[in-house]
């Protein structure tokens, strides 16, 4: 998906003796294209907009768990890095885009609201999507279990510093994309 490779995005991996075991992706505001959600919810990106609070877009989040790892666990590891990464950029809140029966979940771990009706999504091959909200700071919105991951600790001040992909690394997924995609604002690496 382009918007993986725009400067305002940063992939969270995490690996397991050398294999990608699981990744989610963080697309804040600032690329001429909008946001990743844009396409098919626009009047909800734009009434966020409006809102006037700082908001990322949680995108392509996937978990395949070895067989000794808890799929949970990885999923709240990434989950938790990227919760402490989008608040030392001062985000407020984070909006998704779910299949309906997931939603459920968000809404009672997470306090995740949903925000909008479900739409045919053409980022997930049409399958069915509906928005949801969540409050990045509020920690009382979340169970008590992943308050404690969510909010307890810290992580150092380069741990949380953007990695962009290098040239490289973008050269080769571009290949991947059926369209040249454009990649204003490019961070420098």
């Amino acid at each position: 998906m382009p918007y993986h490779l725009w400067s305002q995005t940063q992939v969270f991996v995490a690996v397991h003796r050398n294999k990608v075991i699981g990744c989610v992706s963080l697309t804040g505001e600032g690329n001429a294209l909008g946001m990743p959600m844009e396409s098919t919810f626009g009047d909800i990106v734009s009434e966020l907009r409006r809102s006037g609070k700082s908001f990322a877009e949680v995108c392509s989040l996937t978990v395949d768990s070895p067989n000794n790892v808890s799929t949970g666990e990885i999923f709240g590891q990434l989950v938790r890095l990227m919760m402490f990464y989008s608040r030392s950029l001062g985000i407020h809140q984070l909006v998704a885009v779910v299949h309906p029966r997931h939603s459920k979940f968000y809404q009672r771990a997470m306090g995740f609201e949903t925000i909008g009706d479900s739409r045919s999504y053409q980022l997930v091959g049409g399958h069915p999507g509906v928005p949801i909200l969540g409050d990045v700071n509020d920690r009382m919105r979340y169970r008590k279990r992943w308050q404690k991951l969510y909010f307890d600790g810290t992580y150092s001040r380069g741990e949380l510093d953007p990695k962009p992909m290098g040239d490289a690394e973008i050269a080769y997924f571009r290949q991947y994309l059926p369209v040249p995609t454009a990649m204003p604002n490019r961070r420098a690496a």
